[in-house]
């Protein structure tokens, strides 16, 4: 199946290409764009929602992962008795 995919796999239309001038615009818009969000969000202190929200994905991942690394030890533990 992966061979018959690669096999009709084509390269791409040179119609498709930007040119350098149109790169070179694109790049530059994008600089631009990434700079002023950037600033902005420097800018704008926390939320409460926003430390609400950190609060919940660090337990959401945090008890996992917390199981998982005593699970690890108890395992661990009975090895080297």
């Amino acid at each position: 199946m992966g061979f018959l995919a690669n096999v009709l796999v084509r390269p791409v239309g040179a119609r498709y290409f930007m040119t350098e001038t149109e790169l070179a615009e694109e790049r530059k818009l994008g600089h631009e764009r990434v700079g002023r969000e950037t600033a902005e969000a420097a800018s704008r202190p926390p939320t409460a929602s926003s430390w609400v929200t950190v609060a919940i994905a660090w337990t959401a991942i945090g008890f996992p992962l917390t199981w998982g690394i005593l699970k690890t030890i108890e395992k661990a533990m009975a090895l080297f008795r």
